[in-house]
């Protein structure tokens, strides 16, 4: 059970009987810090029954109490008992574009005239190539306009692209491909796009624009030529511009594909069923001091949605959790990108309507309000960062990004272009195929966490591979593949003993300088990167016993050897090696071992004698290209073990 208002301390618990009426018992504390005994509320509530699709609902059900109107509580201010459940809104069980459009409308003024970050700013430059014109739509028609920049409706000063706001929409594409334009269709969509023509969601997105006053929409299947390759670089090079510029973005947030649309019967996803989330009046109070006159209101908690977009750990549930709670467009990497660069998404939710912006968070109950109020996790301005701590929020940004889905993993780090140009603008650095060469000691240290994990060994699981196309080279980050479960850390960021070793050092690359010019890097090359550091060779050996079910790795180094666990190394692989003989199987592989960092790690064992800690890269001699090396994992080893104090200073090519 929740009180809506999660300032004030509470406990709280239901008594249940069956035949018998729902009684409820809640202590509020008067005093927070003292904890003095608290006062007991009372109040019985009619029977009343929670609309359920689907299989029984096994398990607990979280409600939340709330008063509808300030005017109530007011009523009462001297009442800490009822002050206790606060203030929020109902939610309608029925969306509609007019109740939409309504409080959309009321969000976005108040966003207009309150963030300064979130104003629109007029650019024709910034205008998108296409657009759909959805001004031009007439009932008797029945068409939408795909136009371009270049037509003569905007050479007019007063029709000009720069003085015109266009909103974008964020839509999973599915497994039932969207109306696209293509080049056999592309006149023809010029013409004019036959209403009927177009999928539930593209209409209700429309709807709502011109509801709104908004002449203009970017649709990425309709205003980018799909199957023209050099249209499809050069738009995707565009798309920082195109939702940054964008006055809102539209997401069809509850749709598993363009067919879903915005607008259904409101409903709260909880494992196989849904739940109604229609709020019921509580119909007796029995407080001492207080009338029965006083409002308050039970339904179905929406916290579990408010955290999907406030808290940013909330993505470590991982994909079937998002999915579970009706969302899988919070599962794509696409849409990853486009909600963090427009001003503002607004979310058509299955539950309620949800506005991102730069700013603030908005929900239509106001929960979400209360608790972005309370939280740490507000976007910084990067301008106002400095170099060191913009890298570590661009870390965070992979982490996050890596556990969304895509359909093409070669995507990976196409769909992060857009965000990365905006960060290259600000960092004035080379960009590397997802990391850059100011930070690139901390960047080449990720590593790979999965289900079964230990604090000296990870390796990654069945559900992760290595990525062998262009733009996936080992060194970074993008060659991870995950189907789930499987994330990206990087520990040197985490660590502010970190240091790039004194050996150590970036020396070129063939990749281009900006992260749009990588769009154009040759799909039969290989991005590859020269670096100099201390390294040794050496041999790693993997044991798997199916019989004994155990695994096991052992490293070594001329003399030196250590087999896992052990404490004084820590090892992450990039790789899984998969023995289906019921027999124990060897398989060793010869490696180098690069210096990169040093750190300094606390040792339980010494309790305050800090140890200091070599970070290294793991490689092997590439079979793709002679005389190249390609990653296999990162190693950490205690500096006292003296494996490299006869090291000699190497320069290796990695793919």
């Amino acid at each position: 059970m929740q009180i809506f208002d999660d300032s004030r301390p509470y406990n709280g618990r239901f008594i249940i009987r069956n035949g018998c009426s729902l009684r409820v018992e809640l202590q509020v504390y008067h005093n927070r810090k003292a904890r003095k005994v608290p006062k007991l509320l009372h109040w019985g509530l009619e029977s009343f029954g929670i609309q359920t699709n689907g299989p029984r609902v096994d398990g607990v059900i979280d409600l939340e109490f709330y008063s509808k109107s300030v005017q109530e509580n007011a009523m009462h201010v001297k009442s800490a008992l009822l002050s206790a459940f606060g203030i929020a809104r109902d939610v309608s069980t029925f969306n509609s574009i007019q109740r939409s459009a309504s409080i959309i409308r009321e969000w976005i003024a108040n966003c207009d005239s309150q963030h300064t970050k979130c104003a629109f700013r007029t650019n024709g430059n910034a205008f998108p190539t296409r657009v759909l014109d959805v001004c031009q739509l007439r009932r008797e028609s029945g068409i939408v306009v795909l136009v371009e920049k270049t037509d003569a409706s905007f050479h007019n000063p007063e029709t000009a692209a720069s003085k015109q706001r266009y909103a974008t929409l964020s839509h999973c594409w599915g497994g039932h491909q969207p109306l696209q334009t293509k080049r056999e269709t592309f006149m023809q969509h010029r013409k004019g796009i036959a209403w009927k023509s177009l999928p539930l969601t593209f209409r209700d997105a429309i709807s709502i624009v011109r509801a709104l006053g908004i002449r203009y929409i970017w649709i990425d299947s309709l205003c980018i030529i799909q199957d023209d390759q050099d249209d499809w670089k050069k738009e995707a090079a565009r798309m920082a511009i195109v939702y940054s510029n964008s006055y809102l973005n539209l997401a069809a947030t509850g749709s598993h594909d363009s067919r879903g649309g915005f607008f259904y019967r409101r409903k709260l996803h909880l494992k196989n069923s849904t739940l109604s989330i229609r709020s019921h009046k509580i119909s007796s109070i029995r407080l001492r001091k207080i009338d029965n006159q006083s409002s308050i209101f039970v339904r179905p908690s929406l916290e579990e949605i408010h955290h999907r977009y406030n808290s940013p750990n909330y993505p470590y549930l991982g994909h079937r959790k998002v999915l579970s709670i009706g969302t899988p467009l919070l599962t794509r990497a696409w849409v990853f990108q486009e909600r963090r660069l427009a001003p503002r998404t607004i979310h058509f939710h299955p539950s309620e309507l949800v506005m991102e912006c730069k700013s603030g968070l908005r929900c239509e109950c106001t929960g979400l309000e209360k608790l972005y109020a309370n939280s740490i996790t507000t976007e910084s301005d990067l301008e106002r960062l400095e170099d060191l701590k913009v890298f570590e929020q661009w870390f965070d940004i992979v982490q996050e990004y890596c556990k969304l889905s895509l359909t093409r993993p070669s995507d990976r780090l196409i769909a992060l272009i857009g965000v990365a140009s905006t960060f290259q603008d600000r960092l004035k650095c080379r960009y590397l195929a997802g990391l850059w060469q100011s930070d690139i000691a901390r960047g080449l240290l990720w590593t790979l966490r999965g289900a079964h994990q230990s604090s000296n060994y990870t390796k990654n699981e069945k559900g992760t591979s290595k990525a062998k196309t262009a733009f996936a080279s080992s060194w970074s980050w993008a060659s991870a593949v995950f189907n789930d479960g499987g994330i990206i850390t990087f520990p040197a960021t985490q660590d502010s003993s970190f240091k790039p070793h004194e050996c150590f050092s970036y020396i070129s690359t063939n990749l281009p300088t900006t992260a749009v010019e990588s769009l154009d890097f040759p799909e039969t090359d290989i991005p590859t990167i020269r670096i100099q550091g201390l390294g040794v060779a050496g041999e790693i050996t993997h044991e798997c016993s199916k019989v004994a079910k155990r695994r096991g790795v052992t490293l070594n180094f001329g003399s030196y050897s250590a087999t896992v666990p052990s404490p004084e190394i820590i090892i992450s692989l990039d790789f899984y090696h998969d023995f289906h003989s019921d027999h124990t199987a060897n398989e060793s592989t010869k490696i180098i071992c690069v210096v990169v960092g040093t750190m300094h790690l606390r040792d339980p064992t010494t309790k305050p004698k800090t140890d200091s800690w070599i970070c290294t890269l793991l490689c092997k001699l590439s079979s793709r290209r002679p005389e190249h090396y390609e990653r296999v994992g990162v190693f950490d080893v205690r500096e006292d073990t003296g494996i490299f104090q006869d090291a000699d200073k190497m320069t290796i090519d990695l793919i």
